[in-house]
């Protein structure tokens, strides 16, 4: 029973053997076949792959170099469908411009941590599958973000940036957010001016205290409990106000352009290669059609 089995392995890899062997003649003799291919049809291929590279190199020289250009903006006065409208929407007649987009930076740390309230949002979009970490059309998330990333293409380079600062000045004047803007800037302003109003009654405080205990000798601290709260609401006073100068700052526009990089050179394959490759993947195509309608012509006309 054992010799049976030994037997029946032996043939079994000896069958293995004949057709993995087989295999690597076919393998050889078609790449035989191809080499001699190549040789038999070497000066076409040369004629094509010359010409190719001629008609190449002149389409990439009159070709148009394609820059890309990067801008973060931050959308103000809930202006963010306006944004990705607009840039939708955006017509390239008698423009340099050939494509833009716009898609929002996702930062969720950023988003929760702007206010307790986006919290609770994050809550309720997870619980209902509306991922907060990608960007889609119908979920609208762009609106949850402060910054996006606007990214603009243009035939040739923008090299003073004119064209880019068209594109946002045409978006910085739109009548109903510039009326906005004016009404949002005046309650900042008040806001700021409060903000500052209190920090300074703080520091009043805090000074008749320091007088205090300069006159009656060392501070008991027992005396002034509230001592540390007034500490703590002056440092939190400082950071709302830093805050708000910043907002004062990114709605001097309703599209604030807080970064640029710009004339990013966008690399392709040159037509000058590709070209050529094209012409040899044809020509092999057209072969190779040639060959099996004749094989299958021969076939047909045996059969018949």
């Amino acid at each position: 029973m054992e010799s049976n089995t030994n037997s029946s392995q032996e043939i079994d890899l000896s069958y293995l053997s004949k057709k993995t062997g087989h295999l690597f003649d076919k393998i050889g003799y078609s790449i035989y076949r191809f080499i001699k291919f190549l040789i038999k049809n070497i000066w076409i291929l040369l004629v094509l792959l010359i010409v190719g590279g001629v008609i190449g190199y002149l389409l990439d020289n009159r070709a148009e170099k394609l820059y890309k250009h990067e801008v973060i903006v931050i959308p103000n006065f809930s202006s963010n469908s306006y944004l990705y409208n607009s840039i939708q929407n955006l017509e390239y007649k008698n423009s340099k411009i050939v494509k833009a987009q716009v898609e929002p930076i996702i930062d969720i740390y950023q988003f929760i941590q702007e206010r307790y309230q986006n919290l609770e949002i994050a809550k309720y979009m997870s619980e209902n599958n509306i991922q907060l970490d990608k960007f889609n059309d119908k979920n609208a998330v762009e609106k949850l973000y402060r910054y996006h990333l606007m990214t603009i293409y243009t035939k040739g380079e923008d090299s003073k940036g004119q064209t880019i600062d068209s594109l946002l000045n045409t978006l910085n004047a739109d009548p109903y957010y510039l009326s906005r803007q004016s009404i949002e800037q005046q309650n900042l302003n008040l806001s700021i001016s409060e903000i500052e109003k209190s920090i300074e009654s703080v520091n009043a405080i805090l000074n008749k205290i320091g007088q205090s205990s300069s006159t009656a000798g060392d501070l008991n601290i027992e005396m002034y409990s509230e001592l540390n709260n007034l500490i703590n609401s002056k440092k939190s006073l400082v950071e709302d106000r830093n805050k708000a100068k910043v907002f004062q700052l990114e709605q001097s526009k309703i599209i604030y352009d807080s970064s640029k990089v710009l004339n990013i050179k966008e690399s392709s394959t040159p037509k000058m290669i590709l070209l050529p490759i094209v012409l040899f993947v044809l020509f092999l195509g057209a072969n190779l059609i040639l060959i099996l309608s004749k094989k299958y012509k021969n076939k047909t006309s045996q059969n018949s």
